[in-house]
């Protein structure tokens, strides 16, 4: 439940540049907590911004975002119509 309220707050999924993808990003200035995420969930990649402002916790893997998702998906509030409206099209299997 914790996870999904990070996602809620500071969460997106968006279309990869391809378009055919999709980007699971959680925005930080400070990276504790998004070390935090990548040792919790084990997967993804922490990327660090060469302004120290816009570090990212990603998770690119279309996989590793639908199993996110669907974890997250009932402790949603903010973004709950949003991963609904984009969980069917991640869906790997």
């Amino acid at each position: 439940a914790y996870i999904a309220g990070i996602f809620d707050g500071e969460g997106n999924i968006s279309k990869t540049n391809d378009k055919q993808n999709y980007r699971i990003t959680i925005a930080q200035k400070p990276t504790e907590l998004l070390y935090w995420l990548y040792e919790i969930l084990k997967c993804g990649h922490v990327y660090i911004a060469k302004n120290n402002i816009n570090n990212q916790y990603r998770i690119d893997v279309q996989k590793q975002i639908f199993d996110f998702l669907v974890n997250i998906y009932p402790y949603l509030i903010v973004k709950k119509f949003l991963v609904k409206e984009n969980l069917v099209p991640v869906n790997p299997r």
